[in-house]
């Protein structure tokens, strides 16, 4: 079982990242803020589920767009040539992460399934890697933490971080020899 203050520190962090999530999806979705890149209306969002405030900067700062009805279609207000190289290549590890992210709320463990690109499997190393240290060494059994406590998913988003971090190598491979298109 989770210490307690644990878990008021999960509850505040979980309730500080769908606040942060919340404000993104309601000025893409609200304000007409929509990315050029559809995918990203989601990866946005998502990455803010366990990125939090960060996000909310990063998004703010590098991610959004002129509302749509001052805008041309095709444009964004930041170009990716106007972005600095590690904003891109953050954006680039966002976009592959949040696949992962959704993955794993949705599916929870779905490590037996097939990796499909060397980025998704970064992503994935960095998270369960952290969720073994978890379970094997933080809370073993019989002190597993379970799904439905909010130590539990404070855990998952700081395994989640970790493999915002593994994959950033990754991406800068795979963007610098032309296999992913930069963003």
């Amino acid at each position: 079982m989770a210490p307690t203050w644990l878990t008021s520190v999960a509850w505040a962090y979980l309730s500080l990242c769908f606040i942060c999530a919340g404000i993104i999806a309601y000025d893409i979705a609200v304000n007409r803020r929509r990315q050029p890149l559809g995918v990203m209306n989601a990866v946005y969002p998502i990455t803010a589920l366990y990125l939090g405030p960060f996000a909310l900067a990063f998004y703010r700062r590098w991610g959004r767009t002129a509302a749509r009805t001052t805008m041309a279609p095709g444009s964004e207000s930041q170009a990716p040539a106007d972005r600095p190289w590690w904003a891109m290549m953050a954006m680039e590890v966002s976009h592959c992460g949040s696949g992962c992210v959704l993955g794993d709320v949705i599916s929870e463990f779905s490590i037996f399934g097939l990796a499909l690109t060397v980025a998704l499997t970064a992503f994935e190393i960095g998270l369960f890697g952290w969720m073994a240290v978890m379970a094997f060494v933080l809370f073993p059994a019989p002190n597993h933490l379970m799904p439905n406590t909010a130590a539990y998913w404070l855990l998952m988003q700081i395994g989640m971080i970790i493999g915002f971090a593994t994959s950033w190598p990754a991406n800068v491979w795979l963007v610098n020899r032309g296999i992913k298109v930069a963003m």
